[in-house]
């Protein structure tokens, strides 16, 4: 199972840079996890929409889910001219209800609420746990050919998050905060510290942190992370990961 990282910003994209998009891919299965600001366009450099097997979406805020606006486009030109036989399958929470109607709009995506007990795509499987957060909205575990991942999505500290976790080979974690800003941890994120402390203790092979406020030193952020954990890093956009067991 290969990771392209697409965009680790939030709420709104660095100059240059996307909000929360991966791109997963195990042999012809390809799953977009997330689609905010910035991500339609780094995500067809790398794959016709043609050939996008489904989206799964964490939750309904716009830095996570906005770029589908863009997308459905891309999606009826393919199925106009038949390189695509059927709408995009959209997996995601059924809440707001703002965010529902929009993606079901014109008949492009095909809408299908997120399962939290799991479901297949392809050569992925998925296991959720609901998160900390606002509004509804879920972490993952995605498995493909013994291989694990784990992401974070949007959330605040919580055990029983980060016990989905446990032994992936790669996770992925928000690192919203700085020491400075841990006040605003009861918006329903973490600071970069926690967020290593807690994939550490989760026991993952490897950490990149994501969700990154694109106005702090992110030399800085990353430096508080390591006192946690030494051997975590930033994502980076346009990176390609192997998650391997």
């Amino acid at each position: 199972m290969k990771l392209t990282v697409l965009g680790r910003y939030a709420p709104l994209p660095a100059p240059g840079g996307a909000c929360s998009g991966y791109l997963l891919t195990r042999g012809d299965t390809a799953v977009l996890v997330d689609g905010g600001n910035g991500v339609a366009s780094r995500l067809i450099e790398r794959i016709s929409l043609a050939d996008l097997t489904a989206v799964v979406v964490s939750h309904l805020h716009p830095d996570h889910y906005s770029d589908l606006h863009s997308i459905r486009y891309g999606v009826r030109a393919a199925m106009e001219d038949g390189r695509r036989k059927a709408p995009l399958p959209v997996y995601a929470p059924n809440e707001p209800a703002l965010g529902v109607q929009w993606l079901t709009a014109e008949g492009l995506i095909d809408l299908r609420s997120l399962d939290p007990s799991g479901l297949e795509i392809g050569d992925l499987q998925f296991t959720f746990a609901q998160t900390k957060h606002p509004i509804p909205c879920y972490a993952m575990a995605v498995q493909g050919g013994g291989s694990r991942l784990f992401y974070s999505a949007d959330t605040g500290a919580s055990d029983e998050v980060f016990s989905l976790a446990a032994g992936a080979d790669l996770a992925l974690v928000e690192a919203s905060l700085r020491d400075v800003d841990s006040a605003r941890r009861e918006l329903g994120h973490l600071m970069a510290r926690e967020a290593a402390s807690l994939a550490r203790a989760a026991g993952v092979k490897r950490v990149l942190l994501t969700h990154l406020w694109p106005e702090y030193d992110l030399a800085g952020l990353l430096a508080e992370a390591r006192e946690a954990w030494p051997e975590t890093e930033l994502a980076r956009e346009g990176a390609e990961y192997q998650c391997c067991s």
